[in-house]
């Protein structure tokens, strides 16, 4: 009886200071220790809600959904756009953004590996494209910056993802590629190649997402 007293009062105790805890902390260590915690504790809004003031929209040109393509077999993968091809989609979608013309998607597809590695590097070069390195951490400032520097950019998750309001928003283990849109005060919009163009997800939505980063892309 003893032990079991004690058990609780460890466990309210945690839960009081958690929250102090965390927000001493910053946005990729209190991820972790949420984690850890069971989600006991609330994320203070600093290390979930960028500073925004008012809103922006890129211009988008186009609208890819990868299942639209289950015909169009990936380079040297023998797996279809439709099953792995969500970082073509992107890709394409972006390189569409910047050309302001259509790009058949085998353009792009082409460069995947007998793995499903795309070379995403040459897929983007052949449209004067260039693509920075995976950003983790500061993600939603980070996001904000590169849409109001004009330049949607890549972004990815993995695994199961469900909103606050129970929409499942990644349905699979694996990891999924999208491109960030444009924002407004409460979340960032994205062209998801494995749903629909202008989807809106919370930032208290991305604070959930797992192996979360983003990946500029720039006009060389």
């Amino acid at each position: 009886m003893t032990d079991n007293f004690e058990y609780t009062r460890a466990v309210q105790y945690r839960k009081k200071k958690l929250p102090e805890l965390i927000s001493s902390l910053t946005e990729i260590d209190a991820e972790i220790l949420m984690a850890l915690s069971g989600g006991e504790a609330t994320l203070p809004p600093a290390l979930i809600y960028p500073e925004v003031d008012g809103s922006k929209i890129l211009n988008m040109f186009a609208y890819l959904n990868q299942g639209q393509f289950a015909n169009i077999i990936r380079g040297a993968s023998g797996e279809s756009v439709k099953k792995s091809g969500c970082l073509d989609c992107s890709i394409a979608m972006i390189a569409m953004f910047y050309t302001r013309q259509n790009i058949p998607i085998q353009n792009v597809s082409r460069f995947a590996n007998a793995k499903g590695r795309l070379d995403a590097a040459s897929a983007l070069a052949q449209y004067g494209l260039r693509q920075g390195g995976n950003i983790y951490g500061n993600f939603a400032n980070g996001v904000i910056n590169e849409i109001n520097s004009g330049r949607p950019t890549i972004v990815h998750i993995r695994g199961y993802w469900q909103s606050s309001d129970g929409t499942v928003l990644h349905s699979h283990k694996s990891g999924h590629f999208l491109v960030a849109t444009g924002y407004d005060n409460t979340g960032i919009y994205v062209y998801d190649p494995g749903k629909r163009a202008n989807h809106h997800i919370s930032y208290s939505d991305w604070a959930t997402a797992g192996d979360l980063y983003y990946r500029p892309v720039y006009s060389k």
